[in-house]
């Protein structure tokens, strides 16, 4: 993925003549600012009329929107593309899977306004269209901008019939406006000058890709493989859930259903006919109990030593509860995180040679509230409260949600 650092402040204005926008700003009656379309004098953005708040842990800030708006984007959420104006829209990463106007996987504070104008055939003059009394005779331009947020923190947008409030309980307010004039300039404005660009993906993951939880063992991957050459359906790779693992450890297969040797067989097999393979890995790493030795995680210990978990605020580590038990997670900040991180994907590749990674529960994501498994270690290995298949595990008490 393409990268890109946050643009510096260009106290030169002059310097950007290409522009359609234009900000101004005024301390009367308190601070309040507004952006500007010049080339119609719409007004997209403005803060006039409400109080800005700016503290350690709630920043918030209105700006007046016409009649019907039409805005989309602030996902993660199911929802109509056109968002309407009465909806609150949470930005804040959550494993819930398909809840209807709930907060999801990601966070983009991202949205696309798309207006139209009637225009004056004798003066050119535009008229923003706030309701569906058009007519097929009347002469109409279309103009598009975006306005994204710069802030990693909790986040709550509020639409009404005439503002939009932001709140979030932290942060800056780094705000980048994007002239368009067309949704797909926006698109391209927001790409590469916020955001960056996603990765250039390889051909073989536009194919068709096969996955599902719950394959017993490498036997029976090889006979889904098989199905689809024998039903003559392309498949261009085959994906692996948590089924593999060995007590739901990242980095390390179950050697009585998923073993190396038959591993490396199967893959060989998959390869020559030019497919490929993607395992899951989790966001979480299992915490062993420091009274079992036989419960010891080369992962965990070579993490644990070069500082790369996330901790709680009295240096303690942040412990959840995810599939494997009471887990950690990688602070992606940590100075030694990728390095380490890196290292155990290629110690694992020599045994078994993916293709990809199916990288999950990287929200993060964990089946209980805080850090639970604060003092709790010496339960592991301990099970997930739920149904898995057939089966049903069992959890102590103290790691329920």
């Amino acid at each position: 993925m393409q990268y890109l650092n946050r643009p510096l402040l260009d106290y030169d204005t002059t310097s950007v003549p290409d522009t359609d926008l234009e900000l101004v700003w005024n301390n009367e009656p308190t601070f309040n600012f507004a952006v500007h379309r010049k080339s119609n004098k719409d007004v997209l953005f403005n803060t006039a009329g409400s109080k800005l708040i700016f503290e350690d842990q709630f920043v918030e800030f209105v700006t007046s929107m016409p009649k019907n708006y039409n805005i989309a984007g602030l996902g993660e959420h199911l929802h109509n593309i056109r968002l309407g104006n009465n909806i609150t829209m949470t930005l804040y990463n959550a494993d819930t899977p398909d809840p209807v106007d709930q907060n999801l996987y990601g966070s983009h504070p991202f949205y696309l306004d798309t207006r139209y104008y009637e225009v004056d055939q004798s003066t050119g003059a535009m008229t923003l269209v706030t309701d569906n009394s058009t007519t097929q005779h009347a002469n109409y331009k279309v103009f598009s901008h975006g306005v994204y947020l710069r802030n990693a923190h909790g986040q709550e947008v509020l639409l009404r019939p005439s503002s939009v409030t932001w709140r979030t309980i932290g942060g800056s307010i780094d705000l980048f406006f994007f002239s368009g004039p067309t949704q797909a300039d926006v698109t391209k404005q927001y790409q590469k000058g916020a955001v960056g660009l996603p990765a250039m993906q390889q051909y073989w993951t536009l194919g068709y890709h096969q996955c599902r939880w719950g394959y017993a063992n490498w036997s029976q991957l090889q006979d889904v493989v098989d199905n689809f050459r024998k039903f003559e359906i392309p498949l261009e790779t085959i994906w692996l859930d948590i089924d593999y693992m060995n007590q739901y450890r990242n980095f390390e297969n179950d050697q009585n259903t998923f073993g190396y040797s038959e591993g490396a067989k199967f893959l060989d097999r998959l390869h020559s006919n030019g497919q490929h393979f993607v395992p899951i890995v989790d966001s979480a790493i299992y915490i062993p109990n420091p009274q079992n030795a036989s419960d010891a995680y080369p992962t965990y210990t070579r993490g644990n030593d070069s500082n790369v978990f996330l901790m709680n605020p009295d240096g303690s580590q942040y412990i959840g509860a995810v599939w494997p038990g009471y887990t950690v997670f990688p602070d992606w900040h940590a100075e030694a995180a990728q390095s380490w991180w890196t290292s155990e994907l290629k110690g694992w590749y020599s045994k078994i040679a993916f293709d990809g990674i199916w990288v999950d529960m990287s929200e993060v994501s964990s089946f209980c509230a805080g850090s639970c498994g604060t003092g709790h270690v010496t339960e592991n290995p301990v099970n997930p409260p739920f149904l898995l298949g057939e089966y049903r595990l069992s959890i102590n008490s103290s790691s329920s949600s």
